[in-house]
């Protein structure tokens, strides 16, 4: 992929996740600023959990109260697995639900094509639900399942709404649901929500970008500015017995 991108574009950066990095069969480190980001967020699932039932049971009894809240809230939430032609009449409505989660990140890249879910789903790459209201799409969730893992990246819901239904934690719940189902070792949630995300037992662990700049002007600015940044700082919860 990195040759293509050299052989084939013009680029003034380049941005590599540490996962495609560490990868890499050559590189040259001195070409690449290594810069720290926000925490990725996991949740290892443990082997004797059967149910989203053994995994309530494992948590200390404030945050099992939390659990019982968001499902009392949200009871009236229908979800259903999307298909293709499912994809199609609410292409808009995700985007836009997807629109209202990312438009408060402290970090955007391009605006992401909301389509690219569409090929995924095509590949048999991704699944994807969506969460229904009185037969309103309010919110949609996606899982990708790899070997052992189960990577949750790709969300959106109502934020208004998310108040009142506890959408978000919804969503969280099922997603452990599914990686229990499904004898998962691992959901690898992404970084947005960390607080949020370690009250459901989601642990955090250091994550990196490295970025390669053509010009060496630019690579200087770049160096002298990126490494002032911090990441968010924020309490992580233990939320099991």
């Amino acid at each position: 992929l990195i040759k293509n991108i050299n052989s084939k574009y013009k680029y003034s950066l380049l941005v590599i996740p540490d996962l495609l990095f560490n990868k890499l069969e050559s590189k040259n480190l001195n070409q690449f600023l290594k810069i720290e980001i926000e925490e990725d967020m996991r949740l290892n699932i443990d082997d004797k959990w059967k149910s989203i039932e053994d995994y309530k049971n494992a948590l200390k009894t404030k945050y099992r109260k939390k659990i019982i809240n968001i499902q009392t809230k949200s009871s009236n939430i229908k979800i259903n697995k999307l298909k293709i032609d499912d994809f199609n009449i609410y292409t808009d409505s995700i985007n836009d639900l997807y629109n209202q989660i990312i438009v408060n990140s402290k970090f955007n890249g391009p605006i992401f094509n909301i389509n690219t879910l569409k090929c995924m789903m095509k590949k048999n790459i991704i699944d994807l639900y969506g969460y229904f209201l009185n037969n309103k799409l309010i919110a949609f969730s996606s899982e990708i399942h790899n070997n052992s893992n189960l990577y949750s990246y790709y969300v959106g819901f109502n934020k208004i709404l998310n108040k009142k239904y506890s959408i978000y934690g919804k969503i969280l719940l099922e997603t452990i649901s599914n990686a229990i189902k499904t004898n998962k070792k691992q959901i690898i949630y992404g970084r947005t929500a960390n607080e949020f995300k370690s009250n459901f037992g989601a642990k955090a662990y250091k994550s990196y970008v490295y970025i390669k700049i053509q010009n060496k002007l630019t690579y200087k600015l770049y160096d002298f500015y990126l490494k002032k940044l911090q990441t968010h700082i924020w309490k992580e919860r233990s939320p099991f017995k």
